[in-house]
């Protein structure tokens, strides 16, 4: 879906056809599509990336700007578990604290490859599509209502919406983490 396709199916939601004399303009429904999608991309984990350190004399590093979490670090050509922090200078190998990285030991001649999650890119042209996949395409849609609602003090709408988007993306959190669910174990006896 496009940013105009998403700005249109929430005034429909919201009963709001006419545009020239809106309560919620179409900055704030593209800010709060913006937010919903920075929040499920923290919550799901579903985009993944990966960024190339090439250790110096410096020992840290800032992480990238769209950095959630990490998955896997790999020094050289392993793979590393990170060190505790009161390890740093002891052992070979990183920490991350905040948004920065922490390299202890490590040799210039290894690279370092983090592959992390990130966060969604933002809409910010009508013609702009989300980085969703197809199946939650809507996702987002219920944490804008969230925020409308709040705006025009309408809190049990408000808490509804909010409830539901956070429902849509646990499942989606499940789907990406692929943990079984105990509702799908299959007793054997």
């Amino acid at each position: 879906m496009t940013l105009q396709e998403y700005i249109d199916q929430v005034r429909k939601i919201l009963d709001e056809y006419n545009t020239d004399i809106s309560f919620w303009t179409d900055d704030e429904l593209t800010f709060w599509l913006n937010e919903g999608l920075k929040e499920v991309s923290k919550k799901a984990k579903y985009l993944t990336q990966r960024a190339y350190i090439y250790p110096t004399i410096e020992e840290t590093y800032p992480l990238p700007k769209d950095y959630i979490d990490y998955y896997k670090v790999k020094l050289g050509e392993s793979f590393e578990q990170p060190i505790t922090i009161e390890e740093d200078g002891e052992e070979e190998g990183y920490y991350i604290w905040g948004d920065t990285i922490y390299l202890s030991n490590v040799e210039d001649d290894n690279t370092l490859t983090l592959y992390y999650y990130r966060t969604a890119n933002k809409m910010e042209a009508m013609i702009d599509e989300v980085e969703l996949p197809v199946e939650y395409e809507d996702i987002i849609i219920p944490f804008c209502l969230y925020r409308a609602f709040m705006k025009d003090r309408r809190t049990e709408e408000a808490g509804l919406a909010q409830q539901e988007f956070y429902q849509r993306a646990e499942l989606m959190k499940r789907k990406f983490a692929r943990k079984p669910s105990k509702a799908k174990w299959k007793v054997i006896r």
